[in-house]
C-alpha cells in the first residue's frame, strides 16, 4: 500500500510583501524628514526646558492617528528627558499642551478622529524636504 504526497502548497504571492514594504520605507523616510522639520522649526532646543540636548519629535496627539500624524500643529520638539517624562504622564501632557498652547489638544483631537485617506508620501516628503531646506 502507497500513500499518496500531499498536494504541494501554492505559491504566495510577493506583490503584496513588496508593496508593503515599499509603503512602510516611504513612511520612514516621512516620520524621519517630518521630526527633522519639526526639530529645525522649534531651533533644536526643547519647548519645555531649552535644553539643546537630545532633541526629539514629539506629537501631541498618537502617531498611530494617521489624519494628524504630519500635521506641524500636533508636534513639538523635546529633549529625550521631557520626551520621556510626558510620555509616562500623559495628564501632565495634556496639562502642558493646554497652557501652552490653548484649544490646539481638542482641534487636533477631532481631527485624529476623522476619516481620513493616505498621505501621498513622496508629495510630503518633497514638500518636507522644501521646508527644511534641502533639494
Amino acid at each position: 500500500m502507497t500513500l499518496a504526497k500531499p498536494p504541494k502548497r501554492a505559491r504566495k504571492a510577493k506583490r503584496p510583501l513588496r508593496r508593503r514594504a515599499k509603503r512602510k520605507a516611504k513612511l520612514h523616510d516621512a516620520d524621519r524628514l517630518f521630526s527633522t522639520y519639526i526639530r529645525t522649526r522649534d531651533g533644536w532646543a526643547c519647548r519645555v526646558c531649552g535644553s539643546p540636548l537630545r532633541i526629539q519629535c514629539g506629537h501631541v496627539i498618537s502617531r498611530r492617528y494617521h489624519a494628524v500624524r504630519f500635521d506641524p500643529m500636533n508636534a513639538v520638539a523635546l529633549c529625550a528627558r521631557c520626551h520621556m517624562k510626558y510620555t509616562r504622564n500623559f495628564l501632565a501632557w495634556e496639562a502642558w499642551v493646554e497652557e501652552r498652547f490653548p484649544g490646539r489638544l481638542g482641534l487636533l483631537k477631532g481631527q485624529a478622529l476623522a476619516a481620513h485617506a493616505r498621505p501621498d508620501f513622496d508629495a510630503l516628503c518633497d514638500s518636507l524636504r522644501l521646508a527644511i531646506g534641502g533639494k
